[in-house]
């Protein structure tokens, strides 16, 4: 049986916190029983219960308003704070834990939304999910490993030189091989590779990558200088958009990469070396 998914996804700003499947609102609503009047069921606070809501509690409270077996699994996501997925025989519904100090208008807002969709409950846990965003675990993010020094040409000099000669210093970005020259792993004649992109610029992280294939010998030094200049306009020269498309190279920068007092002589260098580059 194929898993059915409804989330509270965390990333999407701007839209409904709650999304389900018209089919699941069949699949587990309570069948219509008899007009009897019942006890409400009383329902436990994180206040009620110092601090923290026992999961098997909870679980039983909501098992009552969903009137169907369900299962109750706390997570440490980072992204989707509710999710209801249908197992064989049970259905799972797994919740970030900051729903573990929930009072009991969210925890009834859990049941709502649960057996029956309720548009309400689902605006009040988007908005308990908003109030305790500290809550959600954040994303580590790893520092960059950067290296500019190579067998035959420094990066660092290079974009230093071209910094200054053509851009007045202005450039404020960083420089790497795309790996460490030398130890990247060599294509071989099964593999070899049909194309090779010989620089990159992240504008997220002002970075400039460049191929370790250029660290060769037979690669001189102006056709280096030539690939950090196009890279280095990509952070002077920030794509547009025209007619919902997105330009990486306009016309404006077109102009600006025919300066280069290199160019023709790079793009001839090229083409005659292509084949030496795509078999490194």
């Amino acid at each position: 049986m194929a898993a059915v998914q409804i989330a509270l996804d965390f990333g999407g700003f701007g839209k409904s916190a709650v999304t389900r499947e018209p089919r699941m609102l069949r699949a587990f609503a309570p069948e219509p029983k008899p007009s009897v009047a019942e006890p409400a069921p009383v329902l436990l606070s994180a206040s009620s219960t110092g601090g923290t809501l026992d999961k098997q509690l909870l679980e039983t409270q909501l098992r009552a308003a969903v009137d169907a077996p369900l299962r109750v699994t706390i997570t440490d996501n980072r992204r989707t704070m509710i999710s209801l997925r249908k197992r064989p025989g049970f259905t799972e519904l797994r919740l970030h834990h900051m729903f573990l100090t929930a009072d009991a208008e969210i925890v009834r807002a859990l049941g709502d939304y649960v057996g029956r969709s309720d548009r309400a409950a689902s605006l009040e846990l988007g908005r308990y999910i908003e109030a305790h965003r500290a809550r959600i675990r954040r994303r580590v993010t790893r520092p960059l490993s950067l290296s500019t020094s190579g067998v035959h040409h420094d990066l660092l000099a290079i974009y230093a030189d071209v910094n200054a000669r053509y851009f007045d210093g202005k450039v404020e970005a960083r420089v790497s091989w795309s790996r460490e020259p030398g130890k990247g792993p060599r294509a071989s004649r099964r593999t070899r590779r049909r194309s090779i992109k010989l620089g990159s610029y992240c504008s997220r992280e002002r970075l400039i990558r460049v191929h370790p294939a250029l660290d060769a010998a037979f690669v001189p030094r102006f056709f280096v200088e030539y690939i950090m200049y196009h890279e280095m306009l990509h952070h002077m020269l920030p794509p547009i958009v025209r007619g919902g498309r997105r330009q990486l190279h306009d016309r404006r920068f077109k102009e600006h990469e025919r300066a280069f007092p290199g160019y023709q002589a790079a793009l001839q260098w090229e083409r005659e070396h292509l084949d030496r580059l795509l078999a490194i």
